[in-house]
């Protein structure tokens, strides 16, 4: 996030930098998505991580409109060159997408190491991305680290970072601060300001205790260096009564400069420190559900699982179709693990209302209702939707038809004008302009709130039953 980004070429203001901007709206209406320009020629994206850097996942949020412009997309490495065309060329493919359809979601796993990171798509057309997450397993391996003093030549700082968790002090795996009196530290620069979830500190096999009562500082700015770490701020403390092989910390979230300091009359050894992205928490995550009881400990011994997961990598998103039914939904993880989520979505198939038409199953929402129907093609989506009485769009994706009943409209004269109501329009999805009338389509399941300047907001179908 934040990284120097460039692309091929750029529409209307829609940036290369939105795409690192942290904002993962999928409505490129809302300067939230980088689309390139040009119709013809290499069509590319572009980030520069600054330096060569070791990765696990790629995340590629795709827009909820045009979605076949990301679709067959390529991802190209380079350690070396710049975000320019020469390294675009020179640069190395290690992933092509070869899905069936547009997803709204792409992870990518096959890519493992560079410092500029193409997105490239076939030259024809045009490329839009929303936002792009480079997961790195480990933040501090390979990075430049220093500590407050060292003994022997074979205590190195930089050995915390080799990626050797090796706890033999004499194998030369592990750092050591000298005996002196005075603060001892360790630390690694990320090379800027990084988030992150866990801080894994390895200790060495003998002398454990010296790692007990250890801090964790942070700071943005300054160095490795006796001023910065007397300026960081300390984000955690051990307070554990008994030393321990590996500690797990997850109470320090952001810095560049991370700080491993002991009391001022101890020597400090680490064998290794990892500084974790990946999503490990919820790996291996159970559904258990249960239509009797409550959100309680008892309910949750006696309720039944119905999915497990058996991942063998953390997912950005997991969606589980094996449980059909209940009224308490537990999510739990094995007993070691901390339990971490961001939203839980449970996606209900509603029995069909008055608004129903043709036997389908539709949902509704302010002045809009909406159905969804399980179909294999567009053409067969048009054909249903035309075959459904008072259906008046349709939108095919990952094999469902989404079809629309209501929607709003205004007496406007031009396309421009109309286009820029629905930019103004929370939860507008796209519009259609025929004649002098301006009619938005909203967004499947968003709550519409219409603009203020709308003056007329209503059905457009002739059929009252419709009408919400």
């Amino acid at each position: 996030m934040g990284k120097e980004t460039r692309q091929s070429s750029t529409y209307f203001r829609l940036l290369s930098s939105y795409a690192v901007d942290g904002n993962v709206d999928k409505n490129w209406f809302h300067d939230s998505c980088a689309v390139t320009n040009q119709k013809s020629g290499p069509t590319w994206w572009c980030v520069n991580l600054l330096a060569p850097e070791r990765f696990q996942t790629i995340v590629l949020y795709n827009s909820d409109s045009y979605q076949e412009r990301l679709h067959r997309f390529s991802i190209k490495v380079s350690n070396t060159g710049g975000c320019d065309q020469s390294t675009f060329e020179s640069s190395q493919v290690c992933y092509t997408d070869e899905s069936s359809r547009p997803q709204d979601i792409y992870t990518v796993y096959d890519c493992k190491e560079g410092q500029f990171i193409f997105i490239t798509v076939p030259a024809q057309k045009l490329q839009t991305i929303c936002e792009v997450k480079i997961f790195q397993e480990n933040l501090a391996f390979g990075k430049d680290t220093s500590q407050s003093s060292t003994y022997y030549v074979l205590s190195s700082s930089s050995n915390a970072v080799d990626g050797n968790t090796d706890g033999e002090w004499w194998n030369g795996s592990c750092t050591h601060t000298d005996f002196t009196n005075g603060p001892k530290w360790w630390c690694v620069n990320l090379r800027a300001p990084e988030r992150f979830h866990t801080i894994r500190l390895y200790n060495r096999n003998g002398a454990k205790e010296r790692l007990q009562g250890f801090s964790i500082k942070v700071s943005n700015t300054g160095g490795c260096d006796q001023s910065t770490f007397d300026s960081s701020q300390v984000c955690y403390t051990d307070e554990s009564s008994t030393p321990q092989d590996i500690y797990t910390v997850y109470d320090c979230k952001e810095g560049q400069f991370i700080f491993i300091t002991v009391p001022a009359q101890q020597t400090l050894t680490l064998c290794e420190v990892k500084i974790l992205q990946v999503r490990e928490r919820l790996q291996g995550f159970s559904i258990r559900v249960s239509n009797t009881g409550s959100c309680d400990e008892s309910t949750l011994e006696s309720c039944q699982v119905c999915y497990t997961d058996e991942s063998s990598t953390p997912q950005d998103i997991y969606t589980v179709y094996d449980c059909k039914e209940g009224q308490f939904i537990f999510i739990t993880v094995p007993a070691q693990q901390h339990l971490t989520l961001c939203e839980v979505k449970i996606l209900q198939d509603l029995e069909c209302n008055v608004t129903c038409k043709d036997g389908v199953k539709s949902s509704t929402d302010g002045l809009f209702a909406n159905a969804t129907v399980p179909l294999d093609t567009e053409a067969e989506c048009n054909a249903k939707c035309s075959a459904t009485i008072g259906c008046t769009l349709s939108m095919f994706f990952y094999g469902k038809c989404e079809l629309f009943f209501n929607f709003a409209y205004k007496s406007i004269n031009s396309v421009d004008a109309c286009q820029q109501l629905c930019t103004s329009t929370p939860g507008c999805k796209t519009v259609r302009h025929t004649g002098t009338t301006c009619s938005l389509f909203k967004k499947p399941f968003d709550q519409f709130v219409a603009d203020p300047h709308v003056s007329v907001m209503a059905c457009l179908n002739d059929d009252d039953s419709l009408c919400m």
